[in-house]
């Protein structure tokens, strides 16, 4: 009798563990789902012009900061990223930086152009939603309402 109790109340406590842990996960606590909705939804965030991205050769171990402007490819191996928008929170949020991104892959034996990402990229969760490729990784680090800053000229 005791035996059967005992796996009762083990029972009971599990569905009440896991009941609770789908309330928190629909909750308003969520933060990621509700930061890349507000995002995405243009709420509360800044537009920019320049997405920093960081970009992985993982044959040689290059890591390399790349500022891509809106609209202009840019090349890292045999990749071309193009960057359509970036956004980041209001300095009053919770940080957190999105760039709608597509990428290409050029496949110099068959001369063709193979799609390998098109979508949003968070700096917050680059597990989630980042290029993994066999050879390159590419993930968003922050987006920039300004162009950078060039020295090139200045004397």
């Amino acid at each position: 009798m005791k035996f059967h109790n005992g796996i009762a109340a083990l029972i009971s406590v599990f569905f009440l563990a896991a009941s609770a842990g789908l309330a928190y996960a629909e909750g308003d606590d969520d933060w990621w789902t509700d930061n890349g909705a507000k995002l995405i939804a243009g709420e509360d965030y800044a537009e920019g012009r320049v997405a920093q991205l960081r970009a992985l050769d993982k044959l040689t171990a290059r890591v390399e900061t790349l500022d891509v402007r809106a609209g202009e490819p840019l090349s890292f191996g045999t990749l071309t990223i193009l960057m359509r928008t970036c956004k980041s929170s209001l300095p009053v949020e919770r940080p957190e930086t999105a760039a709608y991104v597509d990428v290409v892959d050029y496949k110099t034996s068959t001369r063709e152009t193979v799609p390998l990402f098109s979508g949003w990229m968070l700096a917050s969760t680059p597990g989630v939603n980042a290029l993994e490729h066999p050879v390159y990784d590419v993930w968003v680090i922050s987006c920039n309402t300004s162009e950078p800053f060039e020295t090139a000229g200045i004397e």
